[in-house]
């Protein structure tokens, strides 16, 4: 009877032997995986962790083993484990994909993910400079690391040049506005581990148009005048006025030379007018210009004296039929008109005739009646116009005069 039994356990143990398949046979009654922080994995030093959970016997692959790794850190038979994918550093500029394969028995799980290439690491690429704003780039950095500017350009300099790990501001700026022809450039260089990357820098021209006169006090009569200016971008002239005319403009890049033809100005009152200077973005130059009335001395060519007290003492009239010009020790002249019928004389003294046109010079007006002086005053004379060895004088605030040298 034992015997019997025996017999009959062993064929039941046989049997649910023969029934029960090998694992790789199986489909697991539970295969679940999830990982921590795998989104938009970094280009450095990046991994992640991946818990399993399983009933049968597991094990886990990468689909591209040429930049990552797969490192057990624990496996609990019947129930799952645990393991950490490791990535080589992405130098590329572009991102790039991979899956985490966990296989058990026939059946499979399997995560995706992403490793961020250089394209997006520094925020923004490159420094856009504008005048002397500073300009910053981010990132995360994986170590400590520091920056410099191997050209040593003397028109930038940083601003934040080193930093621990982590988020990280790499910055800089221009010395001035760059009034010159044309964007500048160079680069910073970026260190941290055994890498370093150069990030662009550039800096836009600040467009101007300018020049070191922008005030003209002009005579009245026709004539030409220039200016000097600087600039680097195409501009234009406007004239608001008809009396005033641009006859050239520009020269060599980068400096020219504008000329303007003005008319005669046959009135007595003074005139005024705006020259604008426009380009690009540049600030307007704007240049003044002022012209002077026509004097009515100019209507005469008789030497003497005009509107002294209300009154004109001219050569050659009423009597005043004498002159002379007494050329002083320090340069200077005494111009005298005499009434030899009335013992009468007009004096003007410390006459320089090397005065250029508009120039002011302090003289002494004097009327003498023998020996008395009714009259005499400090006055500021300007030289209005000369023709040959004829000149015509103005005293900024009364009379004026014509003197044949």
């Amino acid at each position: 009877m034992k015997i019997l039994n025996y017999i009959f356990s062993f064929t039941l143990l046989a049997l649910f032997i023969s029934c029960v398949k090998p694992e790789s046979e199986r489909m697991p009654e539970v295969l679940q995986i999830s990982a921590g922080n795998n989104d938009k994995l970094a280009p450095f030093n990046a991994q992640f962790s991946v818990t399993v959970r399983c009933d049968l016997h597991w094990k886990a692959e990468l689909k591209d083993t040429t930049w990552g790794s797969i490192d057990i850190k624990y496996l609990n038979e019947g129930k799952g484990g645990e393991f950490v994918v490791n990535l080589k550093d992405n130098l590329e500029e572009a991102d790039r994909k991979n899956t985490v394969i966990v296989k058990a028995g026939k059946g499979e799980a399997t995560i995706d993910f992403v490793q961020t290439g250089l394209s997006g690491f520094f925020k923004p690429k490159s420094f856009q400079l504008e005048g002397t704003k500073e300009s910053s780039v981010v990132f995360t950095a994986p170590e400590k690391w520091s920056a410099t500017l191997p050209e040593n350009p003397d028109w930038v300099k940083l601003t934040a040049s080193k930093g621990n790990a982590g988020y990280s501001r790499l910055a800089c700026r221009a010395n001035d506005e760059n009034e010159n022809l044309g964007a500048r450039e160079t680069f910073v260089r970026i260190s941290f581990g055994k890498y370093t990357f150069d990030i662009p820098v550039s800096q836009a021209q600040k467009d101007v148009i300018l020049s070191e006169d922008t005030t003209f006090k002009l005579g009245f009569d026709a004539q030409q005048f220039t200016v000097r200016t600087m600039f680097n971008v195409d501009y234009e002239v406007d004239i608001p006025v008809s009396w005033i005319k641009c006859i050239t403009t520009k020269a060599q890049l980068n400096e020219g030379i504008a000329r303007f033809e003005v008319e005669e100005n046959t009135s007595e009152e003074s005139r005024t007018a705006e020259i604008t200077f426009k380009g690009g973005k540049a600030n307007t130059l704007i240049l003044a210009v002022e012209q002077m009335g026509k004097d009515r001395i100019l209507d005469s060519d008789q030497q003497g004296v005009y509107g002294l007290d209300g009154m004109d003492y001219i050569w050659g009239e009423e009597g005043w039929n004498q002159r002379s010009l007494l050329l002083s020790p320090d340069g200077s002249y005494r111009f005298r008109l005499l009434g030899g019928s009335i013992l009468s004389a007009v004096e003007l003294c410390g006459l320089r005739f090397d005065y250029p046109a508009g120039e002011e010079q302090q003289l002494q007006l004097r009327i003498r009646n023998r020996s008395f002086v009714p009259f005499y005053k400090d006055c500021s004379v300007v030289l209005v116009r000369q023709e040959g060895d004829l000149y015509w004088f103005r005293d900024v605030m009364g009379p004026g005069f014509i003197i044949k040298k």
